[in-house]
């Protein structure tokens, strides 16, 4: 779910996913970070007050350090397939990952 509508993306950053930023004190404006899996997550700009400058996130780090710190290598079962499902083509290039990393078996 988004908190814009679909149409006001240009069809060259529709991806599966995405984040959205939203300024309280910019009511009509929103960010969007369009997330591809096949490529490293966005660092994303985290508004603050109006007089502050934006803090910086790294989504990508961010998930990193949950994945180590919360042991999800230990209880995640890799030899199923993601809910949601991907598209054809993103279960090929997770499956082909999950290969190369040892976490399933070709």
């Amino acid at each position: 779910m988004l908190s814009i509508p679909f149409g006001n993306i240009p069809p060259e950053r529709h991806t599966p996913y995405f984040v959205v930023v939203y300024r309280s004190w910019q009511p009509k404006k929103r960010e969007v970070y369009p997330i591809a899996l096949n490529q490293r997550l966005p660092q994303i700009a985290i508004p603050l007050r109006p007089a502050d400058q934006d803090v910086t996130l790294d989504l990508q780090e961010l998930v990193n350090r949950c994945y180590e710190v919360g042991r999800y290598d230990l209880w995640i079962d890799y030899s199923q397939e993601p809910e949601p499902p991907l598209p054809p083509e993103g279960a090929k290039w997770l499956h082909q990952l999950l290969v190369e990393k040892g976490k399933r078996s070709a």
